[in-house]
């Protein structure tokens, strides 16, 4: 976590746990990239989920939370263009945005879109 500049330990917290260790830190440094470009806070509504925890949210089998290369992000707190852009910058990044309702949901599999996540 010392590579990063926007995000500490603290906030890869899931199920009352600290799963930070559990992440990619490829994805990490990337995400980090990503928290510069757009310029604004990030918060995660959830990053590295354990496969019974999973399946408690709903998640799906192969879901890329289980391999720590993905998190979903509180929109709640952006404007319309604001979201917008983040999800510009991630797609430009190579990231695969999912965008449901208040969060925007962040992974590094293959196929990029995948909007109504």
């Amino acid at each position: 976590m010392d590579d990063l500049k926007y995000f500490k330990p603290s906030e890869f917290i899931m199920h009352s746990q600290n799963v930070c260790n559990k992440m990619s830190m490829w994805f990490l440094k990337k995400l980090d990239k990503l928290r510069h470009e757009f310029g604004l806070a990030m918060v995660l509504n959830s990053s590295y989920r354990s496969p019974s925890y999973n399946d408690v949210v709903g998640g799906k089998p192969k879901s890329m939370h289980l391999k720590g290369r993905a998190v979903d992000i509180d929109a709640t707190r952006y404007t319309g263009a604001q979201k917008a852009k983040l999800v510009k910058l991630a797609l430009d990044m190579g990231f695969s945005v999912g965008v449901s309702g208040d969060m925007i949901h962040l992974d590094d599999r293959e196929d990029q879109v995948l909007f109504g996540y």
